[in-house]
C-alpha cells in the first residue's frame, strides 16, 4: 500500500511504554496496513528532538496539533498510568475535535468482535484472551497475556498489568490499576481510583481510591483521589 494512504499517527509519550506502543503499531500495519507514525509528542521539553526508532520526537502536543490543524490524525496515549490518562482527550480535543484516538488491538490475541463492546483509545497487547459479552470502555491499557472473562466490565481510563485474571461479572472502576499476576475472583467491584498490588488475589469488593495487596487481598492503605 502506498504510504501517502496511510493515516498520519502521533504517539503522546517518549518513554519506554511509547516504545511498546510503537512495536504495537508495526505489529497492526504488518497484517492490515494503517497508519504513517509522524513522530511522537510530550509534554517534556528535555526530549524534543531526539529519536526514538529513527522517529523524531516533534515537541509539545498544541503545538504539533496546531501545525496539522485541518488534517485528520490519529493520537495514541502510550502512557501506563490512569492519572496521565484521564485528561488528555478533552485537552486534545480542545485544539481541535476532529482528532480520533484508534483503538489498538494486537493481532495476536483470542478476541470475538462480535461479542465485545470496545471504546476508543485502548491499547491491548499481544497474548490477551477475551471471553465473551465483555464491555471496555475508553483509554484503557490492558498488557501482555491477561485474561478476562464472562461479563466483564472495564471502565475508562484503567491499567491491567501484565498477565492479571480477571474473573467472570467482574466490574473495574474508571482510574483503577490492576497489578501485575494479579487475580480477580467472580463478581467482585473494584472501585473508583483502586490500586490491586502485583500478584494479589481478590475475592472481596474493593472500595474507591484503596490500594489492596497479598493473598487473599486486605486494604493496606488509601489514596487521595488526586493521587
Amino acid at each position: 500500500m502506498n504510504s501517502s494512504s496511510l493515516k498520519p499517527l502521533f504517539i503522546y509519550g517518549a518513554g519506554g511504554f511509547a516504545r511498546e506502543v510503537t512495536c504495537l503499531v508495526d505489529a497492526i500495519n504488518r497484517i492490515t496496513p494503517k497508519w504513517r507514525l509522524q513522530g511522537y509528542i510530550t509534554d517534556n521539553p528535555k526530549e524534543y528532538g531526539r529519536e526514538i526508532y529513527d522517529t523524531c520526537v516533534l515537541g509539545a502536543p498544541e503545538e504539533i496539533i496546531r501545525a496539522k490543524s485541518g488534517e485528520e490524525i490519529d493520537i495514541v496515549l502510550a502512557m501506563g498510568t490512569p492519572k496521565f490518562l484521564h485528561d488528555k482527550p478533552a485537552r486534545l480535543r480542545k485544539i481541535d475535535p476532529a482528532i480520533d484516538f484508534p483503538a489498538l488491538v494486537h493481532p495476536k490475541i483470542s478476541l470475538d468482535m462480535d461479542r465485545i463492546r470496545l471504546g476508543e483509545g485502548n491499547i491491548i497487547a499481544e497474548g490477551n484472551l477475551f471471553t465473551t459479552d465483555i464491555n471496555i470502555g475508553n483509554f484503557n491499557v490492558i498488557n501482555l497475556g491477561c485474561v478476562i472473562a464472562h461479563d466483564v466490565v472495564i471502565e475508562n481510563y484503567c491499567v491491567l498489568g501484565p498477565r492479571a485474571i480477571i474473573n467472570g461479572e467482574v466490574k473495574i472502576e474508571s482510574g483503577s490499576t490492576i497489578g501485575a499476576g494479579a487475580v480477580i475472583l467472580q463478581g467482585v467491584a473494584i472501585g473508583k481510583g483502586a490500586v490491586v498490588a502485583i500478584g494479589a488475589v481478590v475475592g472481596m469488593n474493593v472500595e474507591p481510591y484503596a490500594v489492596v495487596a497479598g493473598n487473599p487481598a486486605r486494604k493496606v492503605r488509601c489514596l487521595a483521589p488526586e493521587d
